[in-house]
C-alpha cells in the first residue's frame, strides 16, 4: 500500500488540489429540486446529494485534468481517486451550505445573474447570449434556468462561508519567522517572492482551520454514504 501511494503521490496530489480548488471557488456539492431517495448517493443531515450530479462532477474533473495534461491518460486507478476526492468535496460543500444557512448567509439574485452574465460559455460574440445559456446548461447539466440558478445560489452560499473563514486567517510575525527558517534551505531568497510565500502559508493555515471546523461539524451531523448501492447496481447491469 505504501509503495502504491509513493508511486502515485504526484497524481494523488494533483487530483486533490484540483478538486479542492474547484470546490472552494466554484462549488461541487449541491442538490437540485426534489431528489428521490433512489437517486441519492449520500445524505448529510437532511440534505441529499444526487447520484447524477456526482457522476457529472467526476466526469468533469477527469476531463479537466486529462485535457490539461496534469495526469496521464485516465484509467481505473485515477478514476477511483477522482471519485473519492469529488465525493468528499461534495460532502464538505453540503456541510458548509447548511452551516452558512445557520448564520443567515444569503446570495442575492443579482449576484447569481452577474456570475451567469460573466460565464464565457454563455456568451456569443463577446456578450451574454440567453439562447447559449439555456442550451449550455441543458446539454451539460440537464437543468432548466431555474434549477441552474437555484443551484448556483446554493453553491455561492457555501462559498461565502469558506471565504469568510479564509478572511479570518492571519499569519503572525512569529509564525512567519518560524516558517522562514524551515523553508530557507528550499527557497534561496524568500524576500524576492514574499507575497507568494505568505499566500502559501495562509492557504496551509486555512486548510488546518477548515479541517478542524469540519471535524466539529461531522460530529454533529449524520452522514450516510450510499455509494456501495450504486456500485452494486453497476456491477449487476
Amino acid at each position: 500500500m505504501t509503495s502504491f501511494f509513493n508511486k502515485h503521490k504526484n497524481i494523488i496530489f494533483t487530483i486533490t488540489v484540483l478538486v479542492f480548488v474547484l470546490g472552494v471557488f466554484f462549488g461541487l456539492g449541491a442538490y437540485i429540486g426534489n431528489i428521490s431517495v433512489a437517486n441519492t448517493i449520500a445524505k448529510v443531515g437532511k440534505g441529499k446529494i444526487p447520484y447524477d450530479r456526482y457522476e457529472m462532477e467526476v466526469r468533469a474533473t477527469v476531463e479537466n485534468i486529462t485535457r490539461d495534461k496534469q495526469i496521464p491518460e485516465a484509467n481505473d486507478v485515477i478514476d477511483k481517486m477522482v471519485r473519492q476526492e469529488v465525493f468528499k468535496e461534495m460532502i464538505v460543500n453540503e456541510l458548509f451550505y447548511q452551516e452558512a444557512k445557520k448564520f443567515n448567509m444569503a446570495v442575492s439574485n443579482y449576484e447569481v445573474a452577474l456570475e451567469i452574465e460573466n460565464t464565457p460559455n454563455f456568451a456569443s460574440g463577446g456578450r451574454f447570449d440567453p439562447r447559449a445559456y439555456v442550451s449550455q446548461i441543458w446539454s451539460t447539466y440537464k437543468m432548466t434556468p431555474k434549477d441552474y440558478e437555484d443551484w448556483r445560489k446554493k453553491e455561492r452560499t457555501a462559498m461565502h462561508l469558506k471565504q469568510f473563514l479564509y478572511s479570518t486567517i492571519k499569519i503572525t510575525p512569529d509564525e512567519e519567522k518560524f516558517y522562514e527558517r524551515i523553508f530557507s534551505k528550499q527557497i534561496k531568497d524568500i524576500s524576492k517572492d514574499r507575497e507568494k510565500f505568505m499566500a502559501g502559508l495562509k492557504q496551509e493555515k486555512f486548510l488546518e482551520v477548515a479541517n478542524y471546523y469540519l471535524r466539529q461539524l461531522t460530529s454533529k451531523v449524520e452522514i450516510q454514504d450510499f455509494r456501495k448501492k450504486f456500485e452494486k447496481q453497476e456491477t449487476n447491469s
